[in-house]
C-alpha cells in the first residue's frame, strides 16, 4: 500500500485543523484572530512532522511500522538464502527462544559483524550465520550462551 505524500498529508491536516478552529470561532460567536491561526499552522506542521519523525524512529524502538520491519527482514533472510544456494556458500540460521525480551543489539555484540540479528514474528531470535558451517557455528553459539545473555536464554 502506498502512503500519501507529506505535502497531501500536510494539507489535510492544515484544512482540517483551520475547519475545527472556524467552526469553533463561529460556534461561540468569538472573533477570528490572527495569532491563533499562525498557532494553528505552526501546530499542524509539528503534528505532521511529528509522525515523520516516529516512522523515522521506529526501527530503534520497534513500535512503529510493525509490518514494514517484518517484511525487510524476510528480504533479508530470502536474499542471504539466495545467495547461499546460488553460490553454494554455507548459512546458518539459529533459532533462540529468549525467557525476556532481549534487544537484537545486545545479541549481536557477541557475533561477527557479518552476522545478522533479526526477531521473528513467534518472537524467536533468528542469528543469520552467512559463510559459516554448521562446525563452525557451535563455536557462536556457545560464545552466546556463556555470555550474560545465558540467564535470558
Amino acid at each position: 500500500m502506498r502512503s500519501i505524500h507529506y505535502s497531501i498529508r500536510f494539507a489535510i491536516v492544515l484544512v482540517l485543523t483551520l475547519f475545527f478552529y472556524l467552526g469553533v470561532s463561529f460556534l461561540f460567536h468569538q472573533a477570528v484572530q490572527p495569532p491563533a491561526l499562525i498557532t494553528l499552522l505552526f501546530i499542524a506542521l509539528c503534528a505532521e512532522r511529528l509522525w515523520v519523525l516516529l516512522d523515522w524512529i521506529g526501527p530503534v524502538v520497534g513500535t512503529m511500522n510493525k509490518k514494514k520491519q517484518e517484511q525487510e527482514q524476510k528480504q533479508i533472510v530470502e536474499y542471504l538464502m539466495e545467495c547461499s544456494m546460488r553460490y553454494g556458500s554455507p548459512l546458518v540460521i539459529a533459532a533462540m527462544r529468549s525467557k525476556k525480551r532481549i534487544s537484537l543489539h545486545v545479541v549481536w555484540r557477541f557475533l561477527r559483524k557479518s552476522d545478522i540479528v533479526v526477531r521473528s514474528t513467534a518472537g524467536y531470535l533468528l542469528a543469520l550465520l552467512p559463510f559459516t558451517t554448521l562446525e563452525q557455528s557451535t563455536i557462536a553459539l556457545k560464545r552466546l550462551t556463556s555470555c550474560p545473555l545465558r540467564r535470558w536464554l
